[in-house]
């Protein structure tokens, strides 16, 4: 075995460390359906550790989603549909989880919130 195939199996052995690393941090999130969001909120908080294209080849997920995840803004739509969860959530808090749907479009109606809906 000469210098330079052993310097390529360290190199090699080193991305299967990396790899099986990062997979043992994802390992949670491989049960279930996993949104583009998470994974690129995970490639945010292990960037420091890994570098971005290593964990877009592992995770399986192109380098250009994650760059345009970073400059992505909440639709309209979105922002709307947030609001109006957050206050379906808090009247059914208020009613101290009593009230279901009908109960809960009601009180939207009053506030009216319900064109909205």
């Amino acid at each position: 075995m000469t210098s330079e195939d052993y310097a390529k199996l360290q190199k090699q052995m080193l991305k299967l460390e990396q790899e099986s690393d990062i997979l043992k941090k994802v390992k949670g999130h491989i049960r279930k359906k996993v949104k583009d969001t998470e994974i690129t909120n995970f490639i945010n908080s292990q960037k420091n550790n890994y570098t971005v294209q290593i964990m877009c080849e592992i995770l399986n997920i192109p380098r250009s989603t994650y760059y345009l995840s970073l400059n992505k803004t909440m639709s309209d739509r979105e922002r709307e549909n947030n609001e109006l969860t957050e206050q379906i959530f808090k009247i059914h808090k208020d009613s101290k989880k009593l009230y279901g749907a009908p109960k809960i479009y009601l009180e939207l109606r009053k506030v009216r919130l319900y064109s909205k809906l």
